[in-house]
């Protein structure tokens, strides 16, 4: 199972504009969450509300103060790793800085 989420912006057309998407385990959710985001419940928020939140997140999973804390929350079957985790919310949060403007949408 897995998270995809998508920045979406309504052009006026029958569906939202796609803007971007990314993909992750669901194994990498309690990394991330721990580290001060959840993109898993970000469906329909503005992004550039979660700009900061996802700064910090991504600070956190990348520091070394925390990384034995992150290390201990890998996936045991290798998919939701510390890395996975740190590359998920980098481009998750460049998505965001290039398009503050659309929303998030979420499916799981």
């Amino acid at each position: 199972m897995s998270l995809d989420i998508y920045a979406v912006i309504d052009t006026g057309g029958p569906e939202p504009a796609e803007l971007g998407h990314r993909n992750i385990t669901h194994n990498a959710s309690r990394q991330i969450a721990a580290a001060g985001a959840d993109p898993w419940e970000y469906e329909g928020r503005p992004v550039a509300d979660t700009i900061p939140e996802l700064r910090a997140c991504l600070a956190a999973l990348s520091g070394p103060t925390r990384e034995a804390e992150f290390r201990r929350l890998d996936a045991p079957n290798g998919w939701g790793l510390l890395e996975d985790s740190i590359e998920f919310v980098r481009d998750v949060l460049a998505m965001a800085e290039a398009h503050p403007k659309a929303r998030w949408r979420v499916s799981r």
